[in-house]
Order: structure tokens, then C-alpha cells, then sequence
């Protein structure tokens, strides 16, 4: 276990506990310092940290983080990745504007991708 894994755990654990804006932190900083090439766990990570935003009120953290989870997710299968994703998209869902709007038909385009 990494430390990018450790600061993800502890990031979960306060998600769990209802810190949003805490979890959402502690998942910041294990992005960072995960080895770029782990995709898979980067993306996992990411997507959590944009449920922590939305959860904790931060709109813009939550749609930053959100497209940085989508970035890699259509190249990675993986249905743990996948439940993550389709619960970040439906706090952007919950989203008004028109980057929501992008993100939504984005996240449709990397599912789709996926199912191919």
C-alpha cells in the first residue's frame, strides 16, 4: 500500500463518517501523489473526491474533480470505477449551468465507450 492509497482510505473513512469537506481534502492528496501511470486508482480517487465536493457544497471542486476522473475512465474496465462514476455524475446531474451539460454528455460519451 502507497501513500496515495493510505491518503484514499482516510479519505473514504471521513466520507463514510459524513466530513465531506475533509474527505474531499484527504482524496485531493492522494491524486497528487499517486504515480501518474495508475490510472485506474487515479480515476477512482478522483471521482470520489468529486462526490465529497458536491457533498460538502463546493459546486466547482466537485465538476474539477469530476473531469479529472473522466479524463482516464474510458480507458480503464473496472465496476468498481464504474459505480463511482455513475455517482459522481449524478451529483453533476443535480448540477444546473452548462458545464454540468458538457460534463453529463461526457461521462455519457466515456459509459458508452466503455460498453463497446
Amino acid at each position: 500500500m502507497n501513500q496515495g492509497e493510505i491518503l484514499g482510505q482516510t479519505g473514504s473513512c471521513h466520507l463514510e463518517l459524513g466530513e465531506h469537506k475533509t474527505a474531499a481534502g484527504y482524496f485531493e492528496q492522494a491524486v497528487s501523489t499517486l504515480n501518474p501511470a495508475d490510472l485506474r486508482t487515479r480515476a477512482l480517487l478522483a471521482s470520489r473526491a468529486a462526490s465529497a465536493h458536491f457533498l460538502a457544497g463546493d459546486r466547482d471542486g466537485g465538476l474539477d474533480a469530476a473531469g479529472s476522473a473522466l479524463n482516464p475512465a474510458a480507458n480503464i474496465q473496472s465496476a468498481r470505477l464504474n459505480d463511482h462514476l455513475e455517482q459522481t455524475v449524478e451529483h453533476v446531474r443535480a448540477t444546473p449551468g452548462h458545464r454540468p451539460s458538457e460534463l453529463i454528455e461526457r461521462s455519457r460519451q466515456v459509459m458508452a465507450a466503455k460498453e463497446s
